[in-house]
């Protein structure tokens, strides 16, 4: 495979308002097809030029569950052209390729179009993608590959809330002996610095009742200490804009919290237990 190849734009590749109804999609995919039966004979520069002219279209209309988009962009020949491409895309699109590669692979044995040589190409490339932020919270214990799915799932979605709530399950997944409060709480500062009242109330507003399997209960729990170890060390006024948001989160919502702010010890938390008294007297906010 020739990989210096060198690119342009081409409007052979290139449709016109593309994706914006299902027959541009049909069309789409039919070129697509025509490019890839032409790859023995002319190799990959074809499909090299049709993936750059066509991957934000065809990510965006992929994550809005386009068949033929998925079929395209989940194809093996593409995929390698992709790669040969180096494309250095926006974080709007990384995300949106995080979220396909997401769906690809959270349960293979549902998917009807799941293939593990597919599965490896999509690997590399959210990998390559997602370099900066796996470099930062990957160890010699959270190995690469585990980095990078906690990644993904943090950056799969345009809500913040659902990225944390998917992040933190990913984690609880992984084993108890690796995924312990000060990697949690590490991770955390990494992957969600600037978003610390986000990730107290999605974290704390995600209870689980049952759970696959005792790891995933253990790192739950963990994750539980984690989040109050953060709270804790910030500054008293902050903590207490973070617990009347939960508070009233709570109050609209009617839901129950992960676990009991009444449960936790004044001599291990002294400034929540100490904010959270002071929300309830001072602005009749009950927070539980």
């Amino acid at each position: 495979m020739d990989n210096n190849i060198t690119f342009k734009i081409n409007k052979n590749y290139i449709i016109d308002n593309p994706l914006t109804g299902p027959n541009l999609s049909y069309n789409l995919y039919q070129l697509f097809i025509t490019i890839k039966n032409r790859i023995s004979q002319y190799g990959y520069t074809e499909m090299c030029n049709f993936v750059i002219n066509n991957i934000t279209e065809l990510l965006t209309s992929a994550v809005d569950k386009n068949p033929n988009s998925l079929k395209i962009i989940t194809d093996k020949d593409f995929l390698i052209a992709f790669d040969i491409t180096n494309l250095n895309l926006t974080k709007e699109y990384i995300n949106r390729f995080n979220r396909v590669y997401r769906a690809y692979m959270i349960n293979p044995s549902n998917n009807a179009i799941y293939n593990q040589e597919c599965a490896n190409l999509m690997y590399k490339l959210a990998l390559k993608m997602n370099r900066e932020a796996v470099n930062n919270i990957v160890t010699k214990d959270l190995v690469e590959s585990n980095a990078l799915w906690i990644v993904i799932n943090r950056y799969s979605s345009t809500d913040e809330r659902r990225n944390i709530r998917r992040a933190v399950r990913a984690m609880q997944h992984i084993d108890r002996n690796i995924m312990d409060e000060d990697m949690i709480i590490r991770i955390f500062s990494k992957l969600f610095k600037d978003q610390l009242t986000n990730l107290f109330c999605a974290v704390m507003t995600d209870r689980f009742d049952e759970f696959d399997d005792y790891n995933e209960q253990y790192v739950y729990s963990s994750v539980n200490i984690a989040i109050l170890r953060i709270l804790n060390t910030m500054d008293y006024d902050e903590i207490k804009d973070i617990l009347i948001l939960y508070g009233n989160e709570l109050k609209e919502s009617g839901t129950k919290g992960r676990f009991s702010l009444n449960t936790i010890s004044p001599d291990d938390y002294r400034k929540i237990v100490d904010a959270k008294d002071e929300i309830e007297k001072v602005f009749g906010i009950n927070i539980y």
